[in-house]
């Protein structure tokens, strides 16, 4: 009897760690997986502030080109 509650105890025991080893990959991989979105989300915001930049610029030199005409 006393060892079977022992048998009982130690798988349960076994299973609850388990458990936490699958929660914690499933949790790293969530982790991992919103770095990969946030860092492309950040790559595309500086893609299309250098795009702006340039623009921007392109636009200044026009306009010092007609000041200096003027």
């Amino acid at each position: 009897m006393l060892l079977s509650i022992c048998e009982t105890f130690l798988k349960q025991n076994y299973d609850l760690y388990l458990k936490h080893e699958t929660m914690l990959d499933e949790e790293n991989q969530k982790r991992k997986d919103l770095a990969e979105q946030f860092q492309a989300k950040m790559q595309d915001l500086s893609g299309e502030i250098n795009k702006n930049k340039e623009q921007r610029q392109k636009e200044y030199n026009e306009n010092q080109e007609i000041r200096a005409k003027i």
